[in-house]
């Protein structure tokens, strides 16, 4: 009686015999081709089927990981089950352990889960650690096993989220300067309306989704990571489109707020802009807490904290415009009969926009202005018919340093949602002009103070008046701000105050400004003095009157001068995700 062969004897028997009959050796070439052919097929059937089970298997432990977090106090059971219902068991499972996760860039990520949990710290995450088989059809030919062991790992934390803004002033624009600004810092004409501005500040986007959006406008593969997308670049075009998309969400979940508005204002930009100019996108919104999670695997936004639409446009202007220098001309005024002010407007790298749990931070843009007053002949500048000063030109420079926010706490109760520290950037001011290096960040430009005015004696120059001086304004903080989440549906902005009471040039002036008088020719010096004393009047009475100008030129850009405006755009407490 013959015994029995194991599975794929048969065939390697026959393959032996086939061998050794050296008969022709066309039949040793189509042996070594069919032999070929098997291992290939081997390699890439088996090799499929392992794959589809771990994804499998995979897909089954992130559920069951997220399952166990939501339940921290019975992670075991709800993992079992989870598991069960897709169609395991107890026995694939080979470890459920809870412990403390702490989203740290700076620390490696197989080290931010730590089970069990610190003595002081608080159980937040759990691990799940799954096992199974995956089964193989031509391996077993060659001797090896038809079922493959596999396993999957996952690590779900209970984390809570916020979305906030820091610098940005979401008041009524004026749209004609906002355009004047946006449109210089994007290279071309802005013509949005009053009712576009308040359309996209009235609006509100799902952080999650525009991100995935933008993943989709940059053609990312789908093996990268939020941290790749926020590494890359991204052109105007790209960035708008996908708020767009967002905006015209047919299921009405990714937005919120005046969407048509919104949706029709950049559609307008759109049709205006040059959209090939590209920004990195980590310019226009921080997510620290996602750059590990692989882009699109957690969903479409629906436990995203929310991010603002016009921020999304600021953000990218100044990104855009970063050293760019801005004349915008005589587009501040002040009610100070025969004074113009002329300005021009550099801005540097900085974020507007960012979502993630306790410790994100962002810092608001560096800013610097170069204001040249100018006031014509009155009678505060003119002594006797005979001794006047005439054209009083007065070159302003100032400075703004970066300001910084901070998530502190997400508390989550109807009183306190989310609490943010905020410190404001110092400001310097300075009295003379920038020959060059003005948009030259972050090294700082060099100032030279000169002349301001001619005083002329019956049309002829007698003496000059000169200008100097500079003072810098410390910067404020860290104030801690609590958010409720009225504040938060109500979009309310908390401002971190400046040293000054939001009047720094007007406090800070007086001091700062010295002037001197030049004599050029015979004249009375008590004469000059008095004149003089006339002329710094006048100044300070306009150096006073430019606050508010200037304030409202830097609310349309999304910063401040010497404060700290901050709002909370969205929040999501206790939600449980996917951290490794």
């Amino acid at each position: 009686m013959t015994p029995s062969r194991m599975p794929g004897e048969h065939v390697r028997a026959a393959l032996r015999n086939f061998i050794r009959d050296e008969g022709a050796a066309v039949s040793l070439i189509a042996v070594a081709t069919i032999f070929l052919v098997l291992a290939v097929a081997a390699i890439v059937i088996d090799a499929g089927s392992i794959l589809y089970a771990r994804r499998t298997l995979q897909t089954a432990t992130d559920a069951a990981a997220l399952s166990a977090a939501q339940h921290l106090d019975t992670a075991q059971t709800s993992a079992t089950d989870v598991m069960t219902e897709n169609g395991y068991g107890s026995g694939n499972i080979s470890e459920v352990s809870t412990g403390t996760y702490t989203a740290d860039e700076a620390t490696p990520r197989a080290g931010r889960f730590v089970t069990p949990t610190p003595a002081n710290g608080s159980t937040n995450s759990v691990r799940v650690r799954t096992t199974g088989t995956a089964p193989t059809y031509f391996a077993r030919v060659f001797g090896r096993s038809s079922l493959t062991t596999i396993s999957a790992e996952s690590t779900a934390a209970i984390r809570s989220t916020a979305s906030f803004q820091a610098g940005t002033r979401l008041a009524q624009l004026q749209n004609g300067l906002a355009n004047k600004l946006l449109g210089g810092l994007l290279g071309t004409t802005v013509s949005l309306s009053a009712v576009d501005y308040n359309g996209l500040l009235g609006a509100n986007v799902s952080a999650l989704a525009f991100l995935n959006a933008l993943a989709t406008q940059v053609s990312l593969s789908s093996t990268s990571t939020y941290g790749d997308l926020l590494n890359t670049n991204a052109s105007v075009g790209q960035i708008l489109n996908a708020s767009l998309n967002v905006l015209q969400d047919s299921s009405g979940t990714l937005a919120s707020g005046s969407v048509s508005s919104a949706t029709s204002a950049v559609k307008t930009l759109l049709n205006q802009l040059p959209l090939n100019k590209s920004v990195k996108i980590s310019q226009i919104i921080s997510a620290p807490a996602l750059v590990d999670r692989t882009v699109a695997t957690l969903g479409n936004g629906g436990d995203s904290p929310e991010i603002n639409a016009y921020g999304i446009v600021a953000a990218t202007a100044r990104a855009s415009g970063a050293g760019t220098i801005v004349n915008l001309g005589s587009a501040l005024t002040i009610p100070l009969t025969g004074t113009t002010v002329n300005v021009k407007l550099a801005v540097g790298e900085g974020m507007q926009s960012a979502t993630g749990p306790v410790g994100t931070s962002l810092t608001t843009s560096q800013v610097r202005l170069l204001i040249d007053l100018k006031l014509a002949d009155t009678s505060a500048t003119q002594l006797l018919t005979t001794i006047t000063a005439t054209s009083i030109d007065l070159p302003l420079y100032v400075e703004a340093a970066q300001g910084t926010a901070t998530i502190d706490k997400i508390p989550c109760t109807s009183d306190d949602m989310v609490d943010l520290v905020g410190q404001t950037g110092a400001v310097k001011l300075q009295y003379g002009t920038v020959a060059s290096g003005f948009a030259s960040f972050p090294s700082s430009p060099t100032v030279t103070a000169g002349s301001i005015a001619s005083v002329k004696l019956l049309g002829i120059p007698v003496a000059q008046i000169n200008a100097t001086g500079s003072t810098t304004v410390v910067a404020n903080g860290p104030e801690t701000h609590n958010f409720s989440s009225s504040d938060i549906q109500a979009g309310t902005v908390q401002t971190v105050p400046s040293n000054s009471d939001g009047k720094l040039i007007a406090d800070n002036a007086p001091g700062a400004l010295h002037t001197s008088v030049t004599l050029l020719g015979s004249v009375s010096l008590g004469l000059l003095n008095v004149l003089l004393s006339s002329v710094t009047s006048t100044l300070l009475s306009a150096l006073a009157l430019l606050d508010a100008p200037v304030s409202n030129l830097l609310t349309t850009l999304g910063v401040g001068l010497g404060v700290m405006d901050m709002s909370v755009t969205g929040a999501k407490c206790g939600v449980p995700v996917l951290v490794g």
